[in-house]
């Protein structure tokens, strides 16, 4: 197991090792004007190459869409140029380690999906945020803390966590069921 960790950490360290180059040579490149290069070495299609070797054997059909993307369609005047076509690779690329990414993260999100997925769960975890700051400050600061400046904190604390949940199903695409219908699986 211990083996199998140093190789993927060695193939993470190759693999933006490389990617670091291609900037640098893009850089490089553009200032030159110079797009013969690109050509010669074949960087769009070995970027293209390395995306597909990132994004995982399961993902090994984005590979011919990209070289088909990157060979554009001549037959109807598409062409793109090498510049262009390294653009795209480099895409590629950021697509690519962003679908390893959700491949890897994927599974942290299941807890706060199924929190954020109904509103009795979303309530009781800011419930449970604001008594939490309550204990904490009553236990710091005493009754009188808590009456006097703690009912502010607490007060915010709820307000944060409330809209963060709402920007959270915004953004995972969650939404609440209907008022009217009783939740069954709570039940």
């Amino acid at each position: 197991m211990f083996v199998v960790g140093i190789e993927q950490t060695v193939q993470w360290k190759y693999g933006a090792a490389g990617i670091v180059g291609l900037l640098l040579l893009t850089i490089g490149i553009r200032m030159k004007g110079d797009t013969s290069l690109l050509e010669a070495l074949g960087v769009p299609s070995r970027t293209a190459g390395v995306a597909g070797r990132i994004a995982g054997r399961r993902r090994a059909h984005y590979v011919e869409e990209w070289a088909s993307v990157l060979a554009g369609d001549p037959e109807h005047g598409v062409t793109l140029s090498p510049v262009r076509q390294l653009r795209f690779a480099l895409g590629f690329v950021r697509a690519a380690v962003r679908m390893r990414l959700s491949d890897i993260l994927g599974g942290f999100w299941k807890p706060i999906d199924w929190t954020i997925s109904t509103k009795q769960r979303s309530n009781a975890f800011v419930a449970s945020g604001v008594g939490l700051q309550v204990v904490a400050i009553s236990m710091h600061d005493g009754l009188y803390g808590l009456c006097t400046d703690g009912l502010e904190w607490t007060a915010a604390g709820g307000i944060v966590l409330y809209n963060a949940i709402g920007r959270l199903r915004r953004v995972r695409g969650i939404e609440l069921a209907a008022a009217d219908q009783p939740d069954t699986e709570d039940e």
